[in-house]
């Protein structure tokens, strides 16, 4: 049985990296003598990424002529919202590979806040075509390790996802909150398993009795981009004036966490929080330190037992900080947060909306560096649990 992992752009999003490896266990404990195709969009990288484990990684071929034409076409489809899209890939190829493809990325079938906040938006969704295409092909789909709705309040969006929606196999959701969002409007071929990431075990090349002296934050400017439809130099200002009040307020050195690494400087960490340092004060800069993430994902995770809690905007970050069992405040700007926040500790309690965080972070951080010591108890157990699959 040959299984087709599609939907993430490339694991320079160290998160795509976590859910590529975890999907990876669960399809070997699910599914007998299954060979794994991951197709990737950035295969030099990707391949070389995941040479350790059992997978075969193929390049997605476009004909750049068609695929300059196609996104032309979709561009001005968005802008008028006229409710069309080309698959810009060469989806008949990898439809004829596999037996069943396995939906996976991280925000794939979501919207953006911002334009959800409008009475009429676009919705039309390149990987809701694939699967289309997959449905009529009589290939099943297994949707896992994505954030899927909300769609908002406009009926042609929730119609045109939800219909579509209920024609995958199955919709494996990381926490109940989807779950709960996607009954309400009618789809119910859903079930629970913990995100990929949780399957994805330290390689141990760190010592287990490191001292943590960071306080680890992400900020990401997709965070911002979600919420505002972009960020500006003033944002980058205002996020630098929240470093120097972390410091002053603990006077312990803070690690910048890079969870992203990308061309599209609106999604990438990495640029974004440089340009965080080049705000800051000299005697600030010397304070921050970032992280390296030549390595990826389990370079990342190497590093985090070095933090005494981590503030994150990445979902993903969060989940691996807490996977080391930091304790871990999310930076919200999407459902995903809230629904993870809720799943790991119980209630939304370490959970804070990023349009106010000059107001709450630091009061939140000062209670859970107080509770340090007993939160990474709980989660110790927490963590052992989801990974022995009991009591979800």
């Amino acid at each position: 049985m040959k299984i087709g992992l599609y939907g993430i752009g490339g694991l320079y999003n160290f998160g795509c990296e976590a859910i590529v490896r975890g999907c990876c266990t669960y399809i070997n404990r699910n599914y007998q003598n299954a060979e794994i195709i991951y197709y990737s969009s950035n295969y030099l990288y990707d391949s070389e990424v995941l040479q350790d484990i059992d997978i075969t990684v193929k390049e997605i071929r476009v004909n750049p002529s068609i695929k300059f034409y196609k996104r032309a076409v979709n561009k001005v489809c968005r802008k008028a919202q006229i409710p069309f899209q080309y698959i810009i890939n060469n989806y008949h190829q990898i439809l004829r590979e596999i037996d069943i493809v396995f939906f996976i990325g991280g925000d794939i079938l979501t919207l953006p806040k911002f334009a959800m906040q409008k009475k009429r938006y676009f919705y039309m969704n390149s990987m809701v075509e694939f699967g289309k295409k997959a449905v009529e092909s009589g290939i099943p789909i297994v949707l896992y390790g994505a954030s899927v709705g909300p769609f908002g309040t406009y009926p042609k969006a929730v119609k045109y996802y939800a219909e579509n929606l209920k024609k995958y196999e199955k919709i494996i959701c990381r926490e109940f909150t989807t779950i709960k969002y996607l009954e309400s409007i009618g789809v119910y071929n859903t079930e629970f398993e913990p995100d990929p990431a949780f399957y994805v075990n330290a390689n141990q090349d760190y010592s287990s009795n490191v001292s943590p002296r960071f306080i680890g934050v992400n900020f990401s400017p997709l965070s911002l981009v979600q919420i505002y439809g972009r960020y500006s130099e003033e944002m980058i200002g205002e996020f630098s004036r929240i470093l120097t009040r972390i410091y002053d307020r603990y006077h312990d050195d803070i690690l910048l966490i890079p969870h992203v690494i990308s061309k599209d400087i609106l999604d990438d960490d990495y640029r974004f929080q440089q340009a965080l340092i080049r705000h800051l004060p000299k005697e600030y800069q010397n304070h921050i330190q970032m992280a390296d993430h030549r390595g990826g994902f389990l370079k990342i995770k190497a590093q985090l037992p070095q933090c005494k809690i981590v503030v994150s905007s990445r979902m993903h970050c969060a989940i691996n900080a807490l996977h080391e069992n930091v304790p871990t405040i999310f930076l919200s700007y999407s459902a995903k947060s809230k629904g993870m926040c809720n799943f790991i500790y119980g209630d939304e309690k370490w959970v804070i909306d990023i349009k106010q965080i000059d107001e709450l972070l630091l009061d939140k951080m000062d209670e859970m560096l107080q509770k340090q010591d007993e939160i990474r108890e709980y989660l110790v157990k927490r963590i052992n649990k989801i990974q022995e699959e009991k009591d979800f």
